[in-house]
């Protein structure tokens, strides 16, 4: 029988990437209720694809090498477009940030330029060696416009990751001098930490408090977490349980809506708990240790640039990024090797396609269709169907919920004459961005026609000298509507 198959080899990093997908779907179906929705399924089943992929069609040298080159030209060309929309010539894709390239934010707009400059940075480097100034002239030439616009997209967590990856990368050589340039850098980032927290310290502060409440997060479920996709559905009633134990916190009247905890780690930990977190760290170890070859150097650069970078950002929630670590692990040759026999490859092949028009098919179902929920109880709502609305709401704020859905919600039950559950969902929005205005309303208006009045009288007078996040003419007539109503209240106990 051992002649009709192929022999395969597997190294031990395999054995820890399938060791944590097991872990991920044991976590997010068997120990929990699904909260993923289908798109983040299929996004997670893709991720899985391509490091599979990749190691069956394991790539030489040559083609790691072009790939490298390939992102040092991308970054070149996303340099391009960032100073197109630093002129104001090209478009940006988000209404709060000017320069952003082709992705929809700073943050990992920078971390992608990072990868680019850190790869031209270790080809210049070489060309220095080699004395091949020609091409070292044009590499740096590159080199400027990347360094420019990298710098340009003020991403701190992107800055931080590259300068760490470059000290490690002098710490390779066996010099002297080398190593003492790399340590340098890493007293240059200690020196410079307090610089780079007070250049946006609004940013800094707020990413601090998101940990915090992810403590809680982890704290709730330590063992099995709460299941893929769970951060975003957990996450804003855990900050709204937090900021009701402590009204007075600093940055209670600053908090907003927020699905990411800008660090992987913590998600990670919050998400699929301690067993998760621990396979997670290993892996990224595991990836790192290899040999010093020419590619392996790069790619353990460029590793440890993206484990750096994750420490402040959602590295695995942007597909770009994402693809690239998957692709980078699957890249390492490990000594710890393991053979077995399969069939050959083409019918590994077409297993793979099966089980993708499998998973594709399974995924189909509409009570985890998140942007069709998301899209389908707004209309519902705006056009006061309040009976359909509700059962789309209720959905909205199981998979991903945010103050607007809570209101959305109470609103939907107080017409539906559910007052309880209305004030119930009122509060909870409160709870979650104290700092805005348009909760607490709503929840004074809600006390206010049910006939509650001390209650309506007790928070119209809080709101009025309450200091609130700027909400424009919303506030305005929010404040304008409490007055009139206090006043009334006033005429009619005289």
């Amino acid at each position: 029988m051992r002649q009709y198959r192929i022999k395969y080899v597997c190294t031990l990093y395999d054995i820890l990437v399938l060791c944590f997908i097991l872990w991920w779907i044991s976590s997010s179906f068997i120990f929990n209720s699904r909260v993923i929705s289908n798109e983040q399924l299929i996004y997670s089943y893709t991720l899985s694809v391509v490091y599979v992929a990749t190691r069956i069609f394991r790539s030489s040298i040559s083609v790691q090498r072009r790939l490298y080159i390939c992102i040092a030209f991308l970054g070149s060309i996303e340099a391009i477009i960032g100073w197109g929309q630093y002129w104001n010539i090209i478009e940006s894709n988000h209404p709060l940030f000017s320069i952003t390239g082709t992705f929809t934010n700073p943050g990992p707009y920078g971390a992608f330029l990072g990868i680019a400059l850190l790869i031209q940075i270790h080809f210049a480097w070489h060309k220095y060696i080699a004395k091949q100034y020609m091409s070292l002239f044009m590499l740096l030439i590159v080199g400027l416009l990347t360094g420019s616009m990298f710098i340009a997209s003020f991403s701190r967590a992107a800055w931080v990751a590259l300068l760490i990856a470059v000290s490690f990368f002098f710490f390779l050589f066996q010099k002297k001098r080398y190593r003492y340039a790399g340590l340098l850098l890493l007293i240059l980032f200690l020196f410079s930490s307090p610089f780079l927290y007070q250049l946006k310290k609004q940013s800094a502060d707020g990413r601090l408090f998101i940990w915090r409440v992810c403590t809680e997060l982890i704290q709730s479920k330590p063992y099995t977490g709460g299941g893929a996709s769970s951060f975003a559905a957990r996450y804003m009633y855990a900050q709204a349980d937090f900021l009701e134990k402590h009204p007075n916190h600093e940055y209670a009247a600053k908090a907003t809506n927020n699905i990411y905890a800008f660090n992987e780690y913590l998600r990670i930990a919050c998400e699929y708990g301690l067993p998760g977190i621990l396979l997670y760290v290993t892996i990224w170890l595991h990836g790192i240790y290899c040999k010093a070859t020419y590619c392996d150097r790069l790619r353990k650069l460029l590793l440890i640039y993206l484990a750096v970078f994750s420490l402040f950002s959602y590295t695995f929630q942007v597909l770009p990024l994402a693809v690239l670590c998957i692709v980078l692990g699957a890249f390492q040759n490990n000594n710890s090797k393991f053979t077995f026999y399969a069939f050959p490859m083409r019918y590994l092949v077409i297993m793979l396609l099966l089980m993708t028009i499998i998973a594709w098919s399974g995924t189909r179902s509409s009570q985890y269709e998140k942007k069709e929920i998301l899209f389908t109880a707004k209309q519902l709502y705006t056009q006061q169907n309040y009976a359909d609305a509700k059962e789309y709401l209720e959905k909205a704020a199981y998979l991903s919920p945010t103050s607007e859905i809570l209101m959305d919600l109470g609103n939907s039950y107080f017409h539906l004459q559910n007052n309880a559950k209305a004030e119930h969902c009122f509060r909870i929005a409160c709870n979650m961005v104290p700092g805005r205005i348009l909760p607490q309303y709503y929840l004074f208006r809600f006390y206010a026609i049910t006939m509650r009045n001390q209650e309506a009288i007790t928070l119209g007078q809080s709101i009025l000298f309450g200091d609130y996040q700027l909400e424009g003419s919303i506030a305005m007539q929010a404040k304008t509507h409490i007055k009139r109503y206090l006043s009334d209240i006033r005429m009619q106990t005289k």
